[in-house]
């Protein structure tokens, strides 16, 4: 056949396959309106058709303005959302009743039938293995992953008081030492489905959602072992995450630039935790060897612009939030506001990279090793202010800023520090590159040492008579309502303390994960808002 010859019947029988294959892609999408696509159960009353099997499968047919509802359980896959919605009609994807939702990518059997266990002795069992294992839990608990040394630092690092469950690989074989000493078949275990190999790229590169398309929701979702993140979102714009809770990931979300970065992602009222991180290291093991395995444990870690992180709630992690936008402006925009950061075993928020038009504002941080980290900002503005970093005189706690450049030496700039309260060890961690174009005034240190050389340098001044150095190792809490009522009850402390972070959904005064973190917040609100009178007057019949 030539091109002169070229006629209609031909152009037909050419154009069938790509029109069966736009058809199968594309199902009624060019004639159906938005409308609600149910997943899991029957379609409730007063509506018609099929529910779908699978969340995939009701992802496969969305077209923008649909709204996927999804019937309460655990829905083991993991999703890839490549059908997204436009700015005044996003695709969304919401439980059917708000927090009754699992999105696993754990093993629907709790490990693979075929582990069989042996008894190696000291309270160790072991199994031959097939495929990488990145994760392990026992109940609701996190096994720690043991980062080098194998079998014979596992055995040390059990053998430690207080020890909690923990576990390597070697020699395609899986080490599994139980915190009460139980044989593995008697826990209960879980783990995730098969990933990506090797674990330097195939952690990061799994996700139980995986988002590629734009204008994007989720609404009320447990998202549960993804490994690398619970959501990736790349090559991806206009993504909202809405009162969801993240664990057995790495990362709640992880932004990964592809052709086109990240922009315009918000979570609000979100829960991320890697329980039992903070007891690792307060009760069991060394910064150095939690820092080796879990220094990245976040409810995300962006450099997206765009970013907004509001009201959420975030326990025993490593850096609760990475965030440096790097695209200049008026793209480049995070906002970080009313934020809940407790039970960090490294930084509550850092700083590492270009760092553009980023602010911190009204957010409260217990118990992290480091409060703020600028390692470096290269660009910047950042501004930190009115936020309440306080910790326990016996705690974790190190330095309440890091200002560290990295190994290029590159000066921290553009940052601006005022109007908080800062109450815990180490006034400052510094470097020499650190003074370069950066304001820390207005703010209160109630600090019980300084570091050597002493902080601040000369030219860097953090406000006339606001730097009180106590040793007399007093509870925030008393510290902070002399404060609190010296200053004249300064109403963004109320405030923050008044709005509930997280889910609204979550019972987070008994999970095991965020129970102590919001005990302390209840204590914290009562030793500000009430007087030693009022505080009598309740306790009297």
């Amino acid at each position: 056949m030539y091109l002169g010859r070229f006629g209609i019947s031909d152009a037909i029988i050419l154009a069938a396959p790509l029109l069966i294959g736009w058809i199968l892609y594309e199902p009624l999408a060019s004639w159906r309106q938005p409308g609600t696509l149910i997943v899991g159960a029957d379609q409730p009353s007063g509506t018609t058709g099929q529910a779908f099997a699978t969340v995939q499968a009701a992802l496969d047919h969305a077209i923008p303005g649909d709204r996927i509802v999804i019937a309460p359980g655990t829905y083991f896959e993991r999703i890839h959302v490549r059908r997204g919605g436009t700015v005044t009609n996003p695709v969304i994807i919401s439980a059917a009743s708000p927090g009754t939702v699992t999105i696993s990518g754990a093993d629907p059997r709790g490990v693979p039938a075929e582990w069989k266990w042996q008894d190696d002795g000291d309270g160790v069992y072991s199994t031959a293995i097939s495929r990488p294992v990145y994760r392990l839990d026992n109940g609701e608990a996190t096994c720690f992953r043991v980062p080098w040394g194998g079998l014979t630092a596992l055995r040390e690092l059990a053998a430690k008081p207080g020890a909690w469950s923990a576990f390597c690989t070697e020699n395609d074989r899986l080490y599994v030492a139980l915190r009460d000493g139980r044989h593995p078949a008697q826990a209960s275990l879980k783990t995730h489905r098969p990933a990506p190999a090797p674990r330097e790229w195939g952690e990061f590169k799994s996700a139980a959602v995986w988002i590629e398309a734009d204008h994007v929701q989720l609404e009320g979702l447990r998202i549960e072992d993804g490994i690398g993140a619970a959501v990736a979102i790349w090559n991806a714009q206009d993504v909202d995450l809405r009162d969801c809770a993240f664990s057995g990931s790495t990362f709640g979300v992880r932004c990964v630039d592809g052709q086109i970065p990240p922009r315009n992602v918000r979570l609000t009222n979100c829960l991320y935790h890697n329980f039992p991180q903070y007891h690792w290291r307060r009760d069991w093991l060394t910064w150095n060897e939690v820092y080796a395995g879990y220094a990245a444990s976040s409810l995300v870690t962006s450099a997206a612009a765009p970013l907004t992180i509001e009201n959420c709630l975030v326990v025993h992690a490593g850096d609760a939030l990475q965030v440096s936008p790097r695209y200049e402006p008026p793209a480049a925009l995070a906002q970080i506001h009313n934020n809940y950061l407790a039970f960090c075993t490294d930084d509550a928020i850092e700083f590492d990279g270009d760092g553009f038009y980023v602010e911190v504002r009204s957010n409260l941080v217990y118990e992290a090793h480091q409060n703020l980290a600028f390692s470096p900002v290269e660009y910047g503005p950042i501004i930190v202010r009115e936020n309440l970093f306080a910790h326990p005189p016996d705690g974790i706690n190190g330095s309440q800023v890091k200002l560290i450049t990295n190994q290029k030496g590159q000066q921290i700039q553009h940052v601006t520090v005022r109007d908080n309260v800062f109450v815990g060890n180490w006034l400052c961690w510094w470097s020499e590159a650190s003074r370069a174009q950066n304001e820390f005034v207005n703010n209160w240190f109630f600090v019980r040492q300084q570091a050597d050389p002493p902080w601040p340098p000369d030219g860097v001044e953090i406000g006339p008579q606001q730097v009180e150095i106590s040793s007399t190792g007093d509870l925030p809490e008393t510290t902070l309502k002399r404060w609190y009522h010296s200053a004249n009850e300064p109403g963004w402390v109320r405030n923050m303390l008044e709005q509930r972070p997280g889910p609204s959904w979550c019972n987070a005064e008994t999970h095991p994960a965020t129970r102590d973190a919001m005990h302390w917040r209840e204590q914290l609100r009562e030793a500000l808002f009430h007087s030693q009178f009022e505080t009598a007057k309740a306790a009297s019949p």
